[in-house]
């Protein structure tokens, strides 16, 4: 009989992920289907239940929540012991970017129906490795962005904002923004592509995709494609903070592409280091988590996970 896990972030959505979890475990049930859901309760959670429902032979987990329980998910999946666990999901979260790039009901009903219909497809994930607080290397997977600059910033706050469960994600992500970028400076930095050499820039951001929206819904990427075996690296060299304002609203809209203060490139493996100048803690985010600090490299891991959505 096949095993379902799902591992819900209670606090998702304004607390609406919890009953959209026993929803979807009622409905499950109801298909004489075995499941089983868990609830994470601080940093790593996530990952950590996923890994123990892959190693416990569940053949699929579906991660109720945003983009952080979702990377979580993929995380602890990736680190396990059952290759072939699949990843599904049910969004309820601040981003929920991931999720943008999926048709997949909303009631819990049609939702399980959906999941257990759904093909399963082998789905392109990234690593990041970065440096973290406590100096160390720090290495994990994400499945939808990993960003360094000032979207760290962005991310950090929005993290430990009061106004999370407030409002909405969109709103959430577009006022820490402008907030963190009235006090950014540009960072001296160098940025590699696969093999090729170091190249020294100032810039304000560089978006490693697999997926096209981060932020709320920001469409950083709309060229990228989770299952081609490549990130879509977005470069910002905004040159001021007044021009990093006015890209936020470019980029919203996706109409960032022709502006030449973006730079967008595909590579499979990507490094970005501090060159020179004020750049000691530069921050690095994965799927809307902190990870750590440059320098950071980031890897494509071509067809990587089951996904099944």
């Amino acid at each position: 009989m096949q095993r379902i896990g799902i591992v819900v972030n209670p606090k998702a959505g304004r607390g609406a992920a919890r009953p959209l979890a026993e929803a979807l475990e009622a409905s499950f049930r109801g298909r004489a289907i075995a499941v089983d859901h868990r609830e994470t309760r601080g940093n790593g959670d996530a990952a950590r239940l996923a890994r123990a429902f892959a190693d416990d032979g569940f053949e699929l987990i579906v991660a109720v929540g945003g983009d952080g329980t979702v990377g979580g998910v993929v995380d602890g999946l990736m680190t396990s012991r059952n290759p072939d666990a699949a990843l599904s999901l049910a969004a309820a979260g601040t981003g929920c970017d991931f999720a943008r790039q999926f048709a997949m009901p909303t009631a819990p009903d049609r939702l399980a129906a959906h999941i257990l219909d759904a093909p399963i497809r082998r789905l392109d994930v990234g690593r990041i490795t970065s440096i973290g607080r406590d100096g160390a290397l720090s290495t994990v997977h994400f499945v939808n962005e990993a960003t360094a600059g000032i979207s760290g910033e962005v991310v950090r706050s929005v993290n430990a904002s009061p106004l999370r469960g407030i409002l909405p994600g969109r709103h959430l992500f577009t006022l820490h923004s402008v907030t963190n970028i009235l006090a950014w400076r540009s960072k001296n930095l160098l940025v590699s592509l696969d093999d090729g050499a170091p190249e020294r820039m100032t810039a304000d951001l560089v978006a490693v995709c697999n997926g096209a929206y981060f932020g709320g819904g920001m469409h950083v990427a709309p060229g990228a494609e989770l299952f081609d075996g490549l990130f879509d690296v977005v470069i910002l060299t905004a040159g001021s903070r007044m021009k990093l304002v006015s890209l936020l609203g470019q980029i919203r809209a996706g109409r960032h592409l022709n502006d030449p203060s973006v730079r967008i490139v595909r590579a499979a493996r990507v490094r970005v280091e501090p060159a020179a100048g004020p750049t000691a803690g530069i921050p690095a985010e994965a799927d809307g988590e902190e990870t750590g600090f440059m320098p950071v490299e980031f890897e494509m891991l071509p067809g990587a996970l089951s996904l099944k959505v």
